[in-house]
């Protein structure tokens, strides 16, 4: 029996991360394979689990919210994240707190507009 080679296509992942709520299962169920599978070969083709993926996937997106939307909860919420879960884990992958996270591209603004000598802290 021949295997057939499956391309995991990072777009394709991306296109069905939100429609899937950012799961590797529900990923894998609208490629229409296995969960195990679509870990072996994603992991195999792009050195990094699904799942780490998705969620660096969602984390970025839920930043670049962020920047428009500027409310904390509104965001968690919309990414599907309990607001606690939520600043954890923007914490933990950007090193800031989501309001940190504010605080910092406010003073990055207020430095580009009033034309600092040196970069915002």
């Amino acid at each position: 029996m021949a295997r057939i080679a499956v391309v995991i296509r990072l777009e394709e992942v991306r296109r069905l991360a939100s429609i899937s709520g950012y799961r590797a299962k529900g990923v894998a169920r609208q490629m229409g394979l296995s969960l195990g599978q679509f870990e072996r070969r994603f992991k195999a083709e792009h050195k990094v689990a699904p799942q780490r993926f998705l969620d660096t996937l969602r984390l970025e997106l839920a930043a670049a919210m962020l920047e428009k939307e500027r409310m904390v909860k509104a965001v968690a919420i919309e990414m599907k994240y309990s607001r606690p879960h939520f600043s954890r884990a923007f914490t933990t992958h950007f090193g800031l707190s989501p309001t940190a996270y504010l605080a910092r591209l406010d003073r990055r603004k207020a430095c580009l507009r009033d034309g600092c000598v040196q970069g915002p802290a």
